[in-house]
């Protein structure tokens, strides 16, 4: 089973990145996780659709091969950053080859605050549910 691991941080010492870099020893034999970096992924475009930038069509490469997503995302502003959703835009796009289409897409997050990242996680369950249609 291959997973891919999406951190919504780009933050040097990311507590998510370093969750997500956790996994790999923690993981059942048989699973390969996959820590996908998006910190080179240019702004989203829709005019740069007909021809994917180099790195866009790695991450949609990497997603559809995957057999599901993990998110790791930060809490920012009780959302999720504006650099994550970035990525799903690319991945999602263009219309009709959404790479998360049919995958389980699992997310979590780590913070310092009292509730941690649960307002990031449920605007992102609720963002992939009703715009792009993640899983």
């Amino acid at each position: 089973m291959n997973i891919v691991a999406i951190s919504g941080s780009l933050r040097k010492g990311s507590f998510n990145t370093a969750l997500l870099r956790s996994l790999p020893a923690l993981a059942p034999a048989g699973m390969n996780i996959q820590v996908v970096d998006i910190s080179a992924l240019p702004l989203f475009n829709q005019d740069e659709e007909a021809s994917f930038p180099a790195t866009a069509q790695m991450l949609k490469d990497s997603i559809e091969a995957a057999d599901g997503i993990i998110i790791a995302t930060p809490e920012y502003n009780r959302s999720f950053p504006g650099v994550l959703k970035n990525a799903i835009d690319w991945a999602s796009r263009p219309w009709g080859k959404n790479s998360f289409a049919g995958k389980p897409v699992l997310t979590m997050g780590v913070s310092v605050g009292k509730i941690s990242t649960a307002a990031a996680q449920n605007h992102l369950k609720i963002y992939n549910r009703f715009s792009s249609g993640l899983s």
